[in-house]
Parts: C-alpha cells; sequence; structure tokens
C-alpha cells in the first residue's frame, strides 16, 4: 500500500516541478539506487584480498586528515568506520579539493533507505571516525576540528530548513552528543566550520567524531557534501586558512564536443574532434597569492602524446581559478581496433608551500572503442517525457558513414522497475524544430516491446543489439518512441556542459504534439550508438574484443550448430536482439542444441578465458 501511495507522490512531485522544464514534457527524476557503491561491494565481495571489514580498528592520533581526494566510492576504513557515504567528485560544485563524500538517502548498499518512503522523517548517512586517542591532551591544548560543507551540489531538489547535517562527538561514557548543525540550504558554496575539542569528556583515548544528516526517506533527491576534514592542536576558532592548493576536478575530455568517439571515426579527421585548449581549474585555500607551476600530459596506448605546462603563473588567495593548457595532442593511425587516452592534470612547483600532495594531480582515463557518447559515464538523474505517445532523440553527428549495429543505455533505478515497453527507434533525419513532424522523420530502423534493463555493473549500461545492421551516414539520431504515460528514467549525466556552460545538450529533442522541441533539462542522456564492421559483445562496454576467431554452421540453424575454431574455449552462451542470455553451455564440446526457440536473430558469444571473448550473429529459421 505504502509503495502505491508513493507512486503517486513522486507523480505529483514531478508534475508540480514546473520549473525543471519549459513546458512541463520532459523532466530529470532523482536515483533511488547508486550501482557504483552496488558494484564495489561486489568486487569487493568476489575480490578477497581488496574485501575490509567495517568497524573500529586501530586508534589514530593527530593530526587527523581527509580530504577524499583518492575517490575512493566508499570511506577509506583506514579513517572511518562505516561505509554509507559515497566518495565521488561528481555530485559537488567547486570543492575546495578533488572529491567529496556525499550525504543523501541512499544507504551503504547503494539503496534507498526504507525502500522509499516519504512519510518518514530521520537520520539517514553516517560518517564516523575511527577512534582517536586524545587521552594525553588538556583543554588548553587548543583542539578544533574543521571541516568544509556544501548543500544540494547537484542534487535534485533544494533542501528545506528542517533538514539538517549535524556533527557529534562521543565521550568518554560512549555517548553521542551534538557540538554542530546547519540547516538545510539552498545551492550554496562550500562553507568553512571550526568546531572546538575542549570538553574534559571528549579527551579520552578512543574519541570518535561522525556526521550525519536527517531528512525524508526519498533516495538521492537530497544531498549535503563534506570536503577537507583536519583536526589537530594548537589551533583556534579563526584557525580556516590552509597553505594548500589542489586540483578541483579530473581533466576535460580530449574531444570537443563528445566524450567517446569510435577509433576508427577519430582517426578520419584527428584536427575535427581533438581539443586544442583545456581549461583546469585550481584552488587556492590560502589568503596570500602564490606562484606555481601548472601542467597537462597525455598518454596513448603507448606513449606520451601531448604535453603543456605553465610555469611562474599567479594563483590568486582563497578562490578557484582557471587555467589553459594546450598540450597539443597528436595521435596516431594504426590498424587497431581501440585505444586509450590517459589524461593527467598536476600541480608543479608552489612558492608558498603546499601541505597535500594527494589531492595535487587528477586522472581521466578515456577509451576509444566503436561508440559515441556525451556522457562521462555517471548519472547524477533519470530523464524522461510524461506523455503518451512521446518520442526522445538524441542526434549524433558521424564523421563517415557506417552500420549501426546496438546501443548502449543506461537506465537509472527508480522507486519501481518500468516494465512497459518502448520502441528503440534509430532516425536517419528528423523535422526542424518546431516543424510538424509526420512527413519529415525518416525512421530507418524501430524495435518495439524493449524493456528497460537495470544492471549493477560498474558502468551501468545494457547493450541493445540490432537484429540487423543499419547504415547512417552524416547526423542521425537514436532514441525512443513510447505509446503510454511513464518515465522511462534513462540516465541524465549533469556534468554535461557545452562551450563550457551547464546546459540541456542541444542534439537531444523530445515530441509530444506532432513536433520536436529541444530538451529543456540540463544535462544529456546516457545514450551511447554502437558501430563498425562487427558485431559488438552484449556483455562488456570496457573490454575490448578478442581477435580470436570462431565459425558457426550450419548458419542459418534449425535445432541445433557447431563451433568450429582453432583455440580452445570455457563457455558459450546464446543471447537474444536484446543481449539477455537465452541459453548457456559451460565446458562445451560437440554440437549446440536451440530447443525449439523462436525463430529470429540472436548472438553467440564464446568465452575463450576470464578476460577475453567474441561474438558471431546466428540465425535461426
Amino acid at each position: 500500500m505504502m509503495r502505491r501511495k508513493f507512486s503517486l507522490l513522486l507523480l505529483a512531485a514531478c508534475c508540480s516541478l514546473g520549473a525543471l522544464a519549459q513546458i512541463n514534457e520532459d523532466y530529470y527524476v532523482p536515483l533511488y539506487t547508486n550501482y557504483k557503491i552496488k558494484q564495489h561491494r561486489k568486487y569487493a565481495t568476489e575480490r578477497v584480498q581488496f574485501q575490509g571489514k567495517r568497524g573500529v580498528t586501530d586508534t589514530l592520533t593527530l593530526p587527523f586528515f581527509e580530504d577524499f581526494s583518492e575517490i575512493s566510492v566508499l570511506p577509506l576504513e583506514s579513517r572511518w568506520t562505516d561505509g554509507a557515504v559515497y566518495i565521488n567528485a561528481d555530485f559537488p560544485i567547486n570543492p575546495p579539493s578533488i572529491g567529496v563524500a556525499t550525504f543523501d538517502g541512499l544507504d551503504g548498499q547503494g539503496n534507498a533507505y526504507e525502500g522509499i518512503d516519504p512519510s518518514f522523517f530521520g537520520s539517514a548517512d553516517t560518517l564516523s571516525s575511527q577512534p582517536i586517542d586524545l587521552s594525553g591532551f588538556m583543554p588548553g591544548d587548543s583542539l578544533y576540528l574543521s571541516f568544509f560543507y556544501q548543500a544540494q551540489g547537484l542534487s535534485f531538489e533544494v533542501l528545506k530548513a528542517s533538514d539538517s547535517l549535524v556533527l557529534q562527538f562521543q565521550n568518554r561514557i560512549g555517548a553521542w552528543v551534538n557540538v554542530w548543525s546547519s540547516p538545510g540550504l539552498q545551492n550554496t558554496d562550500f562553507h568553512i566550520a571550526n568546531v572546538a575539542v575542549k570538553d574534559t569528556s571528549y579527551l579520552h583515548d578512543a574519541f570518535r567524531f561522525r556526521w550525519m544528516n536527517f531528512q525524508q526517506y526519498i533516495g538521492n533527491l537530497k544531498q549535503w557534501h563534506l570536503d577537507y576534514v583536519y583536526m589537530n592542536q594548537g589551533r583556534n576558532f579563526a584557525d580556516t586558512v590552509f597553505e594548500d592548493q589542489a586540483m578541483v576536478y579530473l581533466p576535460p575530455y580530449p574531444f570537443t564536443n563528445f566524450t567517446h568517439v569510435p577509433w576508427k571515426h577519430v582517426q578520419k579527421s584527428f584536427s575535427k574532434y581533438l581539443r586544442t585548449g583545456f581549461e583546469i581549474p585550481v584552488s587556492n585555500m590560502a589568503n596570500s597569492g602564490e606562484t606555481f607551476t601548472v601542467s597537462m600530459r597525455v598518454n596513448d596506448n603507448a606513449d606520451v602524446v601531448g604535453f603543456s605546462s605553465l610555469s611562474g603563473q599567479s594563483l590568486p588567495a582563497n578562490g578557484i581559478t582557471n587555467y589553459n593548457l594546450s598540450p597539443n595532442i597528436q595521435l596516431f593511425t594504426n590498424l587497431a581496433d581501440s585505444s586509450r587516452i590517459r589524461l593527467v592534470s598536476y600541480l608543479g612547483d608552489i612558492l608558498g608551500g603546499n601541505d597535500v600532495k594527494g589531492n595535487d594531480s587528477a586522472v581521466r582515463e578515456v577509451e576509444l572503442a566503436n561508440y559515441y557518447a556525451y556522457d562521462d559515464g555517471t548519472a547524477e538523474s533519470g530523464y524522461g517525457i510524461l506523455n503518451s505517445n512521446g518520442s526522445v532523440a538524441c542526434g549524433f553527428d558521424s564523421e563517415m558513414g557506417d552500420s549501426l549495429r546496438g546501443v548502449w543505455i543506461h537506465f537509472t533505478q527508480a522507486e519501481r522497475a518500468v516494465k512497459t515497453g518502448f520502441a528503440l527507434t534509430v532516425w536517419q533525419k528528423i523535422a526542424p524544430v518546431g516543424q510538424p513532424s509526420a512527413n519529415l522523420d525518416q525512421i530507418i530502423y524501430s524495435a518495439e516491446s524493449m524493456l528497460p534493463v537495470y544492471t549493477d555493473t560498474i558502468n551501468g549500461f545494457h547493450l541493445y543489439l540490432l537484429d540487423s545492421a543499419v547504415f547512417v551516414s552524416g547526423k542521425f539520431y537514436v532514441g525512443w518512441e513510447q505509446s503510454s504515460s511513464f518515465l522511462l528514467n534513462i540516465g541524465l549525466d549533469r556534468n554535461y556542459t557545452f562551450n563550457g556552460a551547464s546546459v540541456p545538450n542541444p542534439n537531444i529533442y523530445y515530441n509530444v504534439s506532432g513536433q520536436w522541441r529541444n530538451s529543456t533539462v540540463p544535462g544529456t542522456i546516457m545514450i551511447r550508438p554502437v558501430v563498425g564492421e562487427q558485431w559488438p559483445d552484449p556483455t562488456a562496454l570496457n573490454h575490448p574484443l578478442a581477435k580470436k576467431l570462431f565459425t558457426l554452421f550450419p548458419n542459418p540453424a534449425t535445432a541445433s550448430f557447431s563451433i568450429q575454431s582453432e583455440e580452445s574455449f570455457q563457455a558459450v552462451y546464446l543471447l537474444d536482439g536484446r543481449g539477455q542470455t537465452v541459453k548457456s553451455w559451460k565446458n562445451p564440446v560437440g554440437s549446440f542444441a536451440l530447443d525449439n526457440l523462436a525463430k529470429g536473430v540472436y548472438f553467440v558469444r564464446i568465452n575463450w578465458d576470464d578476460q577475453q571473448w567474441s561474438t558471431e550473429k546466428l540465425i535461426i529459421h
């Protein structure tokens, strides 16, 4: 009963947020799971050597410092006893240093507290320190704990005054005492707080501090962000200035309009796609200007392919300053199926001193494989239209004519999974914005009755394979059509920028009234068309296909098929056009029975070992 009640509440909430869309027809909606936390915990379980146990470990000594610059998904167990907050660089706006701890309504497993219950208000995430030995200190030693905090950031909803972030200290009898709090704030810059540790009840050998956020249990609708936690003796209330300079964000992607471009297409026009200037923001927390060096290095699979360094630069006090670097990236053509680019921005010599070295660099890894993308791989919200007979199209300007073979889509988890079908659609062209589309849209592919597939993989994408390749050239469009009223909840990357501004992706259009309109929601949807000569593997986004070959016979098949290969393999999987496994064979030998499967196009995937696989198309008559 409560879940049906919340579905109505969520719908009413979406409909009441008119400011979210130009004419209230396309929406962004909150996330109700965190797939990165889910997958991080899954890997920790599977990889015993990295599996740790949350809880109290060895007692720490002062000074205590944490700025979350390792971006470790969950808090480091060497400093923290619980794992509810999300360590990330995606949700904050202009943090003092790269990486923050985000407090929201999702628990340490990445799920919404109480399974979403907006009628319940209480504590949500908690971040607790390991015990710290303060037994040798006196009130006169001037112990202070300082930290930076921000309300909302890129989260969905403005916090109310009734929401709060609370700091507690644990005294010698084990009781937690409120020592600081902030009511809910509208989206603001980072603020600094500095709290004295003077009461003798805190000066014991197992002192701990913790933050908790209080809010409705409504997923990640509301957030707080915590950064730059520092506790030490010999401080005072005014000790809020740090001789530290830091990176603020990861380096920009190397392309002008995309985050990912097929490697074969990039090689056709390096000058068209490669960015020439990179804006790198640097934070200075000191109250004096500094002279410093900022640099950027770019590597491909083999060597350094770009470098830029600005020395003797002036870094103003107390703020963030942008620096434009031009590493002059020089990629070289080759016959490989894919490539990788590694971008590193980092600080060099700083005359005034630099207290923390761990936040002086930032690294971004970029794959060049077989797909186009505008997004960075992380969803901050979900996107959809709330209207019957609606369509959404995302345009991609292809460098060359090519075969479209599949579409990667990331679906965000809402309060309940969407079980209504949609039509995966490809247009070679659509009508100009504002003109009747009935006779001008050119649909070249449509697959009806497709269902969202929610994944807990680290990239969170699902591949929909086309049952036949579609030739596309110039600007083409990939999206969906729906014939009933529901929010499909495609992932929305709100870190997307166009010409340096946080705006709606100008290549996204929606149609609910017979005319296409530009999307009104800031950000970009997470949909990636796959092109090329080979069928992509349905189960991996960031792993290159093996170059090993095999042959299926007979093909087309009826009751069974066989595999001819010069090399041995571990497993065989048969997948339907949606990428779903319909049959599998472990330690396979001989022929493979099809058991009266429906006729159509399928895909046979061979696992050669744990890291390599290949895929071929199989037609069943």
